[in-house]
């Protein structure tokens, strides 16, 4: 199921850091898994670290205060599945959804296959996802 949602303009949003998605991304395509706390997924499931206001780790640098602007998602269910098995008490279900180029970019991040999504302004992310998993 392929996502609608997606921006009619391909602009990133101007909270963004400078040079901000990282150097090396690439036009978002594919079927990704995001960890959710809710069934179906909500807006709320897709908010980046720095939407959320999530703390960054020290030393914050570049590259992880681009990557807070971004939506974590991985590329296979059952590194998603150990994602969420690794903290028990969140998150509850996996949502997948196929991104295409229209969502925005994507640059795997860390292993086995978290990558980042930066979305583009006006991407209605959540929609498109269905839950594929729960615990």
């Amino acid at each position: 199921m392929e996502m609608e949602g997606a921006a009619d303009a391909q602009k990133f949003p101007p909270c963004f850091p400078p040079r901000c998605p990282l150097d090396g991304s690439e036009p978002a395509d594919g079927v990704v898994f995001r960890c959710t706390q809710s069934n179906p997924p909500q807006a709320a499931d897709f908010l980046t670290y720095h939407e959320d206001g999530c703390p960054l780790r020290e030393p914050v640098t570049a590259s992880t205060l681009c990557k807070s602007h971004g939506i974590s998602v991985f590329r296979v269910l059952e590194h998603a599945i150990h994602r969420m098995n690794l903290f028990p008490g969140m998150p509850h279900f996996i949502a997948r959804g196929i991104l295409t180029a229209a969502h925005g970019v994507t640059k795997q991040t860390g292993k086995p296959s978290h990558t980042t999504w930066w979305a583009y302004d006006g991407v209605v992310r959540h929609e498109g996802f269905v839950t594929v998993e729960t615990r």
